[in-house]
């Protein structure tokens, strides 16, 4: 496994944008490049953060539709951005592991409550992962999380019934900051 793909290993998916030179963007802004201005970046971030938490996504939670579906449209932004993917299929890298069991209350025979562990199993999830050519020759990663709590099981601290937690600011906000660097770093 090279240096990359241990980069993004872990319990968060990721995605990244690999091999842009430190600082040095894709070679410097041309004279005849447009910026966008504070209020296109604003309308972009609202529609991705809008995207990331709408109910088709279901709270983003690592290895189940939702995520997929947030995947997908990520790496279809990246594509827009005509960046190359850098996964191990396409822009997906796709990785195993096992959460975090949750304590649970357990009733016993005789009526007395006891503390113990839920049963889990191992999960799989996705990172995204795009490349943008680097003039310098050196490389860095960008990166921000894009999964997030679903249902709201692991991790949350809601109690009752179920409910879509959809992670505006955990983390589909970065993801949009995200989104929005790697569009002005295309332009430069």
């Amino acid at each position: 496994m090279d240096i990359r793909s241990r980069l993004f290993v872990g319990r968060w998916c990721v995605l990244g944008l690999i091999g842009w030179g430190m600082m040095g963007c894709g070679g410097g802004a041309s004279s005849e490049a447009q910026l966008r201005s504070p209020e296109e970046v604003r309308a972009q971030m609202v529609i991705d953060v809008n995207r990331l938490t709408s109910p088709e996504m279901a709270g983003r939670e690592t290895g189940t539709p939702g995520e997929w579906a947030a995947a997908q449209y990520l790496d279809s932004s990246f594509r827009a951005l005509s960046l190359r993917p850098r996964g191990d299929s396409l822009a997906f890298q796709v990785f195993t592991f096992m959460p975090h069991p949750p304590m649970q209350v357990h009733e016993t025979e005789d009526g007395i409550s006891q503390m113990g562990m839920a049963l889990v199993q191992e999960s799989r999830g996705v990172n995204v992962l795009f490349e943008a050519p680097a003039a310098t020759g050196k490389w860095g990663v960008i990166a921000a999380h894009y999964d997030h709590l679903g249902m709201g099981q692991e991790g949350s601290l809601h109690r009752g019934d179920s409910a879509v937690h959809p992670g505006a600011d955990d983390n589909a906000s970065g993801v949009a900051v995200l989104l929005a660097l790697a569009q002005d770093l295309t332009d430069s």
